[in-house]
C-alpha cells in the first residue's frame, strides 16, 4: 500500500507489422435478380477494393488470421440490398465471427448491427416467446402495421391469453406517436418485412424510435 507502481507498454510484436487490422466490408445488391449480394473488403480508407462473392470474403478473412492478423471488421449493408438478401449475407459474417476469425465493430449510427437481420427463429411464434415485444410488420415501403400484443393471465391456465390490437400506419413518422401514446412497453421491435423490401426503407421506418427502443430484430417473411 502506498507503493508508486510504474507501468511500461510496448508493442506485442516491434519487428512485425499491427497484429490488428481494421477493415471495412460493405455487402452490395448483386448484379442479378438470381445472385448472391457481393462484398467489397478492404482495409479502412483504401478505395481500391474489387468486389468478391461469398467464397472469397471466407478467404481474406482466413488468410488475415493464418497471417498472424486479428480483422476488426466495421460492416456497412448497402441501403438497396433486399431484406432477404441481407438475411443470407449476414448468416454468412455471422459464422466468421469468432475468436478464429473477425471481429464485427460497432454499426454506424444509419444502420442496424448485422445480426438485427439474422435474429433468433424461436420468437417468430407469439405462443413461444417469454414475453412479448412490438411487432411492426412491413409489407411494401409506403405503410406499415403496428401491434400492441398484451398478455391475460387466468386462472388454471398455464400460457396466458394474448391481446393484440393492431395500430395502422401510414408513414415512418406514426410509428415513434403511436409508441409515445401507447406508452413505451418492452425497448424490443419485432419487425416482419416482406423479402423484396430493401434495408433503406426498413431503416426508414425504425430510425426515429431507436433511441427509446435500441432492440430491432428483422425477420424476413418468406
Amino acid at each position: 500500500p502506498g507503493t508508486l507502481l510504474e507501468f511500461s507498454f510496448r508493442a506485442e510484436n516491434p519487428a512485425d507489422p499491427p497484429r490488428v487490422r481494421d477493415v471495412a466490408l460493405t455487402v452490395q445488391p448483386p448484379l442479378a435478380a438470381t445472385a448472391d449480394p457481393r462484398y467489397l473488403l478492404a482495409e479502412a480508407g483504401a478505395t481500391n477494393a474489387a468486389p468478391q462473392d461469398a467464397d472469397g470474403v471466407v478467404a481474406a478473412v482466413r488468410a488475415m488470421v493464418a497471417a498472424g492478423h486479428d480483422p476488426f471488421v466495421r460492416v456497412r449493408l448497402d441501403p438497396a440490398l433486399t431484406v432477404l438478401q441481407a438475411n443470407r449475407a449476414c448468416g454468412l459474417l455471422a459464422g466468421l465471427d469468432n475468436e478464429a476469425g473477425m471481429r464485427v465493430e460497432p454499426t454506424d449510427p444509419d444502420q442496424l448491427y448485422y445480426r438485427g437481420y439474422i435474429p433468433d427463429e424461436s420468437n417468430r411464434r407469439r405462443a413461444d416467446r417469454i414475453q412479448q415485444p412490438w411487432e411492426l410488420r412491413l409489407t411494401n415501403a409506403a405503410a406499415a402495421t403496428l401491434f400492441q400484443i398484451e398478455e391475460r393471465w387466468h386462472d388454471n391456465e398455464l400460457k396466458p391469453e394474448l391481446i393484440v390490437t393492431e395500430h395502422p400506419l401510414a408513414a415512418p413518422a406514426d410509428l415513434r406517436a403511436a409508441l409515445d401514446r401507447l406508452g413505451p412497453g418492452m425497448p424490443v421491435i419485432l419487425v416482419f418485412a416482406a423479402p423484396q423490401l430493401t434495408v433503406g426503407s426498413v431503416m426508414r421506418w425504425v430510425q426515429d424510435v431507436r433511441k427509446t427502443h435500441g432492440y430491432i430484430h428483422v425477420y424476413c417473411e418468406e
